[in-house]
């Protein structure tokens, strides 16, 4: 395990080997870190990667090929140590890669890269997927990135660049509920993830961003590329001093899940040698 800095004029972001963990995002002229600030009391997890899976698979377990198998909610990269291909000021190259513990969990031979550049005041952060076995990889993607509030999440907002219509996906038979944006720019956490995820479909929106903070700011604001989904989400009880917001290729299994991968709502697909490739921006 090993933390290593990224800096230039404006940014200073220190990131984790382990799991691709962002441990902070700072910026220069404010000094204020833009990532949660760790505390195992409100949540025992930070910034991290899903990956195979994106949420939990229906009691834990799925089935490839009728062969059970088991892995833990949101997968297993972010409990893996990624081997530094590259490093400089402004870039950061991780990889993981298939092996004998990763097989048990997820029978596909993958490769995964975390690509980690600055530009100016932006964090980019790429994921780069890979196949590298004979069959079809059936995987999902996303991120899990906690940002640090200004106070608590009850007393911060969602912004867009302009006012917003979406429904909210409904876990339990992938259907839309209807708008809860409202055709508003600014949106009150308060109500919003008290109880549970807030889950929009990117193709709902039509914003270039979203940002998360007070209602004049500062505030963070992030986007991202080749994603179907945007969550926002806080450990439930409220008073958070942070919130997550989580852009996912793939979902958690459905109510009505039957539990085969090669059926799972909104996975993905990869054919022997095919790389895909995503794109996550934060900047302030």
């Amino acid at each position: 395990m090993s933390v290593l800095v990224l800096e230039n004029d404006c940014i200073k972001a220190s990131l984790n080997t382990f799991g691709g963990l962002i441990e902070s995002i700072i910026d220069k002229h404010t000094g204020l870190d833009h990532a949660w600030k760790y505390d195992a009391s409100r949540w025992p997890r930070r910034t991290a990667l899903c990956f195979p899976f994106c949420g939990k698979c229906r009691d834990g377990r799925y089935t490839c090929n009728g062969v059970p198998y088991e892995i833990p909610s949101h997968g297993f990269a972010r409990e893996r140590e990624f081997a530094v291909v590259s490093h400089s000021n402004d870039r950061l190259v991780l990889q993981d890669s298939f092996d004998s513990t990763t097989l048990e969990m997820y029978p596909f031979e993958y490769r995964l890269q975390i690509e980690y550049l600055l530009e100016d005041a932006s964090l980019v952060v790429k994921y780069h997927v890979s196949n590298e076995g004979p069959c079809t990889m059936y995987y999902s993607i996303g991120s899990h990135y906690a940002y640090q509030l200004p106070r608590i999440q009850e007393e911060c907002y969602l912004h867009f660049p302009t006012s917003q219509h979406a429904g909210c996906l409904d876990l339990a038979d992938g259907t839309i509920k209807a708008d809860i944006l409202e055709g508003r720019s600014v949106v009150p956490l308060e109500g919003l993830i008290d109880d549970s995820s807030l889950i929009l479909d990117l193709r709902e929106l039509d914003a270039s961003w979203i940002g998360v903070g007070g209602l004049e700011g500062p505030f963070t604001k992030v986007s991202g590329e080749g994603f179907r989904y945007v969550l926002g989400w806080a450990p439930v009880g409220g008073g958070n001093p942070f919130v997550c917001i989580e852009f996912w290729d793939g979902m958690a299994d459905l109510g009505v899940s039957s539990g085969k991968i090669e059926e799972k709502f909104a996975v993905r697909t990869l054919e022997s040698g095919e790389t895909r490739s995503y794109l996550q921006c934060i900047r302030f």
